[in-house]
């Protein structure tokens, strides 16, 4: 069922009402704030970590190069890097511990110099440099913050190592979980020309883990609009975070559409299982063609859900289908479970009426003349995943006309051309179905994609 008991919802078939989906986009029941919020990951961890070993070694080979060269122009009695003799004399034993990996030793060695209020720029500089490689060497990267927050604002930093050192205090501050400090600086980093699907990425979730719900929907409004102008997929967390956050906001309609965005662009069942759980057949005869949809999304999986589904092809006179619905139950071990007995009973009742409808298959195809016998033909056809043959039945019947119920027969005759591996012509009798199948024919152009 959806994931926040708190939203109003459509009825929904019984199958949707005894199981729960967890797709991670929203809270448990009466979960609230940042515990929530946690379920929010930041991109894949591993990345990240590579990502910022990565850029600690460069950070490292520049900076030491750098004190290297102050320390030679300094010893040639140059005055131009700013760095005076004493300072060099300070700083190198530090310098050479960041070197060597003793980076406990050089915060230690650093920390008197940092306390002085008699140095210059450069050497303020400098010695915060040594700090930002050292904290982040021991992954103390709420130690770095400071030290880097001074850099990016030196007004001797050129443009672009303004952009370096605002790259690395966006990762430290992602992984010191400092969200405030993610906004803050994702904006600048933004701004300035950062790589931006990550600087974004991290700016939208870190929104929604502070929540400020309502500025993770404006800031995903201009994203959604730029995807849908290019025809581009803005990144999955992001379509996430802001689906989270349209249910704290008790936002359904909103909610449903970021759904559907994602199903778009990244498919998935749990995706699939919430919202199947939030649509409702409109009336009792299309409900199992909702059924059909929980079965192709990868999402039957109870032996409940399974005996419901049969029991509604059986109804609708397809036992074929309610046989395969159960034998692929067993296949999976999804059945007997605890409905043992119901589910052998079943089992023969679909054996038996399957057995008797394929003896009559030969005599209805003789005796089919009109549209209406054409179309019921398909149907039993199309339960027998006789697909080929179904879509030409289908194809007759359409052809014929007369039908009362022409939109059905669209929806069906797609889901036979779909399972034939024919999605474009699939699309072409969902996108013409409209009535009271519009809404599930809707959700099969989604499925086909």
């Amino acid at each position: 069922m959806s994931p926040s008991s708190s939203l109003p919802r459509a009825a929904a078939p019984t199958w949707a009402t005894r199981r729960a989906f967890a797709i991670g986009l929203a809270p448990a029941a009466n979960r609230a704030g940042l515990a929530q919020a946690k379920r929010h990951r930041h991109p894949n961890g591993a990345a990240h970590a590579a990502w910022l070993r990565l850029a600690w070694m460069a950070f490292m080979a520049w900076l030491l190069l750098t004190l290297a060269c102050a320390a030679q122009a300094q010893d040639a009695g140059a005055a131009t890097s700013g760095l005076r003799k004493e300072a060099v004399a300070a700083l190198t034993p530090i310098q050479d511990a960041v070197k060597a990996g003793r980076h406990e030793e050089a915060l230690r060695l650093l920390a008197p110099v940092r306390s002085r209020t008699d140095l210059n720029d450069a050497e303020r500089a400098a010695a915060e440099r040594l700090q930002v490689a050292a904290a982040l060497a021991l992954q103390q990267y709420s130690n770095a913050l400071p030290a880097l927050e001074y850099l990016v604002q030196a007004p001797a930093l050129s443009p672009a190592e303004r952009l370096k050192f605002l790259d690395y205090l966006l990762g430290a501050s992602v992984n010191a979980k400092d969200f405030a400090r993610v906004v803050r600086w994702a904006r600048a980093c933004l701004q300035s020309g950062c790589p931006a699907e990550r600087a974004h990425i991290w700016l939208v979730q870190s929104l929604a883990l502070l929540q400020q719900y309502a500025a993770v929907v404006a800031e995903m409004k201009q994203t959604l609009a730029q995807a849908d102008a290019s025809g581009s997929a803005p990144p999955q967390e992001e379509l996430r975070a802001l689906a989270s956050s349209q249910l704290q906001l008790k936002d359904k309609a909103g909610y449903v559409a970021t759904l559907r965005r994602l199903l778009r662009h990244y498919p998935h069942k749990d995706y699939w299982a919430d919202l199947l759980a939030r649509s409702s057949a409109p009336s009792p005869r299309l409900e199992l063609d909702l059924m059909r949809l929980v079965r192709a999304s990868g999402n039957l999986t109870d032996a409940d859900q399974v005996l419901e589904m049969a029991a509604l092809a059986q109804r609708a006179g397809l036992p074929a289908e309610a046989l395969s619905v159960l034998q692929q139950a067993y296949q999976d071990k999804t059945l007997p479970g605890s409905r043992g007995a119901d589910a052998e009973r079943a089992l023969q009742a679909a054996q038996k009426a399957s057995d008797e409808d394929k003896a009559d298959l030969a005599a209805r195809k003789k005796a089919a003349q009109t549209g209406a016998q054409w179309a019921g033909l398909a149907e039993v056809l199309a339960s027998n995943q006789q697909w080929a043959a179904a879509n030409e039945a289908f194809a007759n019947s359409l052809a014929l006309g007369g039908l009362r119920r022409e939109a059905e027969t669209r929806l069906h005759y797609g889901i036979s051309l779909y399972n034939a591996n024919a999605p474009d012509k699939a699309k072409q009798q969902w996108q013409q179905a409209g009535g009271d199948t519009q809404a599930i024919a809707e959700l099969w152009l989604l499925m086909a994609r």
